[in-house]
Formats: C-alpha cells, sequence, structure tokens
C-alpha cells in the first residue's frame, strides 16, 4: 500500500526518518526523502505520488495549516476520497473522520483568506 504523507518541513525537517518507520502498514512517499527518485518537477513528482496512494497521512504540526503547499495536498486527499489519517505529536495516528477533515478545510481556507 502507498502511503503519502504530508508535512510542514519547517517543523520536521528533523524527523522524516521516525516518519517513515512509523508507517509500518505501507510504503510511505515523503517528499524530501524520495523527490530524487522521480527526478524532474518536484509539483509533478508529489502529484503523482498523490494519485499512486492509498492512505494520505497528515503530519499536524505548528505550520501545517499554515503552508500553501500543505493545504493544497490536503485538499487533494479530501477530494479524491482516499483513507486519512493525522500524526499527532511524534507518534499518535488518529484516523481523519469527516467532521474532522471539515474542520481543518475551514482552517485551511481561512488561512489561504
Amino acid at each position: 500500500m502507498n502511503v503519502f504523507v504530508s508535512y510542514s518541513r519547517r517543523d520536521n525537517e528533523q524527523t522524516l526518518l521516525e516518519i517513515e518507520r512509523l508507517i509500518s502498514w505501507g510504503t510511505p512517499y515523503i517528499d524530501d526523502l524520495h523527490h530524487s527518485r522521480h527526478g524532474g518537477d518536484r509539483h509533478e513528482a508529489v502529484e503523482f505520488a498523490l494519485r499512486a496512494s492509498q492512505e494520505f497521512v497528515a503530519v499536524l504540526s505548528p505550520s501545517y495549516l499554515r503552508t500553501p503547499w500543505t493545504r493544497w495536498e490536503f485538499g487533494w486527499a479530501v477530494e479524491s476520497g482516499i483513507p486519512m489519517v493525522a500524526l499527532i505529536g511524534n507518534s499518535k495516528l488518529v484516523p481523519i473522520n469527516e467532521e474532522m477533515k471539515y474542520r481543518l478545510l475551514n482552517d485551511l481556507t481561512a488561512l489561504a483568506a
């Protein structure tokens, strides 16, 4: 199973390998660790990875909702309907239900305005 990991670089640079180890149920795509495998345009590589994923993990952090890139990734996952999980703190994985999607999307929209 391919798992797309969405995160803010600002908050998670030191923990990317730890995050990768947490995703024991599938093969994680973490852009900063795997982008060179696809070569070419970063946006294209991320979109390819999103399309190939069967699950989406949002690494929630202080900067996550403020970053246009992560807002785009999160919105794409919601639109695609793939299962979503939030990583909170260093190790707490929580399924993202419809109510949580709605709240996070509202926060994303408010921050983008």
